[in-house]
């Protein structure tokens, strides 16, 4: 009785702490009274000014066009630089040599990709977003290392507050297995009352434990829930090949690290792909 009375202080706390704590907010939606904007062109930069409501839209638009220019930049780059590896590859001609040999050659004279990762830009939120983090419609700011929307809580669970998200999983879910001991050391009058109370703690302590072991994984593999789901749909992702399922993954250890650095780090925590 004890014991589960302490586990649900614990979850109720963590709970609270989790609802409370900012999951770690890049930028805001309210735009200051006086916005800048630098936008980038060929012939130079210009700068902006934005006072009322109306420019503001303005500026979202100016922005948008931006990031169109900046992706057509980035293709002519890339035009460039295929166009550089192509006049530098010499096959050598190889005589005497079996087909394996040959082959090795060949592989070996091929170009080594060249990967430009554009600056991700939020319109909405009019700032330059990091690696791993993402905007999210409903709280309508971008999340750092943003994991998902918890419609329970009624905030994102991101890069700030999913320690505290993994703690109250675990406290629930010890809190529902000792409860259901402790329901077994209580005479009921009907055993229909008793095992019907035991049913929903079984089907609470499933729920909680399956998040937990899940959010586990995703620790120990350096992912969020967005980029495990729904990785094509994340902008950052794209420049990620096909066959690398956890870019970010570094190791047991060092994943672990990182996570929970970046928990209690104030400032953002600087992610960069595995090499």
């Amino acid at each position: 009785m004890v014991l589960s009375l302490v586990f649900q202080i614990l979850s109720t706390i963590s709970f609270i702490i989790v609802i409370f704590k900012k999951p770690g907010i890049l930028c805001s939606t309210q735009i200051n009274s006086e916005q800048k904007v630098q936008v980038f062109t060929p012939q130079g930069d210009k700068q902006f000014h934005f006072t009322d409501r109306t420019n503001k839209t303005t500026a979202k638009i100016l922005q948008s066009s931006l990031v169109i220019y900046k992706r057509k930049h980035l293709n002519s780059l890339k035009e460039e630089e295929s166009i550089k590896d192509d006049k530098q590859i010499e096959i050598p001609q190889i005589i005497q040599q079996d087909n394996s040999q040959i082959q090795q050659q060949q592989q070996k004279a091929q170009p080594q990709s060249v990967v430009y990762l554009e600056q991700l830009y939020c319109i909405s939120c009019l700032i330059d977003q990091i690696l791993r983090s993402r905007h999210c419609k409903i709280c309508g700011s971008c999340i750092l290392a943003y994991d998902h929307h918890n419609f329970i809580v009624g905030k994102c669970i991101g890069e700030k507050n999913k320690l505290f998200y993994i703690f109250t999983l675990i406290f629930h879910s010890i809190q529902a297995i000792l409860a259901s001991l402790y329901l077994n050391s209580i005479p009921f009058k009907s055993i229909y009352i008793i095992y019907g109370i035991k049913s929903i703690y079984f089907l609470f302590f499933c729920y909680t434990t399956l998040l937990f072991l899940y959010s586990i994984y995703l620790i120990v593999t350096n992912q969020t829930q967005a980029e495990n789901r729904f990785r094509y749909k994340l902008n950052y992702m794209k420049y990620v090949k096909d066959d690398i399922e956890r870019p970010f993954n570094q190791g047991f250890s060092k994943n672990f690290q990182q996570f929970f650095i970046s928990s209690f780090q104030k400032q953002p925590y600087k992610w960069a792909f595995a090499q």
